[in-house]
């Protein structure tokens, strides 16, 4: 029974909900961002019911999904790779917008109290700078001052950046920003570097910065990234991972310590 249209509509559903509530998990800014994409899309949707443009409604299911969910393991799930058209002479127009209305107002609810959620309210996001300070303040290892900072959500990684990187910069800390929506990264150092410079300024030693940038002697204390580089990097000058978020795959969560636990690593 659970393989026909209806079943489909509720699993989708539950798909949905399930990944609100991952970006709620992580970050107050990552499940606000959310909220405002799907109200938009409501209200382009009420938009074009009541202009009746024409008697077709076509929507991009690949497009929703990608708004929901950044996460590649989900794509296959959410993903039907087709466009589909639903012709509004089948449809019960009046219940559908009365359901988006509806929808959209317990949105804009609910985006009213995430909004009262200022980062200095931010209970999350005051414990991580607190974290960050004490393993500066008290380094495992002598004069080493990494951090690397994981999240599964590059709009929990912008809003970390954002209120971070300031601050650390007074410290005296330089601070970096890596995702997979781009080759390039975003450092207190300046502009200009792209993914696998922003890596080697993070971990000189590991990655050969001799060799790659001998002429750059800056380096990046604090790195912010997504699961982009949780595979494949070197990152052992660093001795300190913190998950901003629970990865759902626990094999994400090896590959994120496996970044400085690594063969030659001389941090104990």
């Amino acid at each position: 029974a659970n393989l026909g249209q209806t079943g489909r509509e509720q699993g989708l559903k539950q798909l949905m909900t399930v990944n609100l509530l991952k970006r709620l998990e992580s970050s107050v800014e990552a499940f606000r961002l959310t909220l405002g994409k799907i109200e938009a899309t409501i209200d382009s949707t009420l938009t074009r019911l009541d202009q009746h443009a024409d008697s077709t409604a076509e929507f991009d299911a690949d497009a929703v999904a990608g708004d929901i969910e950044d996460d590649e393991d989900a794509e296959d799930l959410l993903a039907y790779g087709e466009k589909i058209k639903i012709n509004l002479a089948d449809v019960d127009v009046e219940s559908w917008r009365r359901d988006l209305w509806h929808d959209r107002e317990t949105l804009r609810e609910l985006l009213e109290v995430m909004n009262k959620v200022t980062p200095d309210h931010d209970t999350k996001l005051v414990a991580l700078q607190q974290l960050v300070g004490e393993k500066v303040e008290n380094p495992i290892n002598a004069g080493n001052r990494k951090v690397l900072i994981f999240s599964a959500f590059a709009d929990t990684a912008e809003y970390l950046y954002r209120e971070l990187a300031p601050a650390l910069k007074q410290s005296g800390l330089e601070a970096a920003l890596v995702t997979g929506g781009g080759q390039s990264g975003r450092t207190t150092l300046g502009k200009g570097y792209d993914f696998q410079q922003v890596l080697t300024l993070f971990s000189p030693r590991s990655k050969q910065r001799k060799l790659t940038m001998p002429n750059h002697g800056g380096e990046i204390d604090v790195l912010i990234g997504t699961d982009c580089i949780s595979e494949g990097q070197n990152l052992q000058d660093c001795d300190y991972v913190v998950n901003y978020d629970i990865h759902w795959n626990p094999v994400r969560i090896i590959q994120r310590f496996g970044r400085v636990d690594r063969i030659g690593s001389t941090n104990n």
